[in-house]
């Protein structure tokens, strides 16, 4: 098994998702929790392996979160060294 991350997210992008879960009805608050548990999970071993990189050497990456409909794009940062992913934005798509 690949070596484990630690995922972590923006406090500005905890805040912005939070804020629109409050606000969302029953289905957008499940897909909203999908997403997150989703990314969490997927993030944790291999992160440098989704998607691709934004530029190279940069540790930016840009994802489609599986199963996620509608779709949902991830932009995170990789730390290979420190075994740390860092979500910075979550695009989600009508």
């Amino acid at each position: 098994m690949s070596a484990r991350f630690t995922v972590t997210w923006e406090d500005d992008l905890i805040r912005d998702v939070a804020e629109r879960w409050l606000k969302a009805f029953k289905d957008e608050r499940r897909r909203l929790t999908g997403i997150a548990n989703r990314i969490d999970r997927d993030l944790r071993y291999a992160p440098q392996r989704r998607g691709f990189a934004v530029s190279e050497n940069s540790g930016l990456r840009l994802w489609r979160v599986p199963d996620a409909e509608p779709p949902a794009l991830a932009v995170s940062h990789v730390r290979s060294d420190d075994r740390i992913v860092n979500v910075l934005q979550i695009l989600l798509l009508p």
